[in-house]
């Protein structure tokens, strides 16, 4: 079937009723990207949008899991000070 990607306008061909086909299995998404599609998109993106959206979380996730580290650390340094 094809769409029009609501992030870029673009048409692609989505997948969504062949459950094995569809791109979007093969794409990690966060459950907080996906909160985020379905807060801000009715319908699916296509392949490249999608991978901008899990990359864009996973990225923001990665750099929170960074600040915990470098605070815990920090942390322990001042108490051992």
């Amino acid at each position: 079937m094809i769409k029009k990607c609501p992030k870029c306008n673009k048409e692609f061909n989505c997948r969504n009723d062949e459950t094995f086909e569809c791109h979007c299995i093969h794409v990690p998404v966060s459950e907080e990207a996906q909160r985020y599609l379905a807060e801000n998109y009715k319908d699916c993106l296509c392949n490249s949008c999608l991978h901008v959206v899990a990359d864009m979380f996973s990225t923001k996730l990665i750099h929170k899991k960074v600040g915990e580290a470098k605070s815990s650390c920090c942390n322990s340094l001042k108490k051992s000070s």
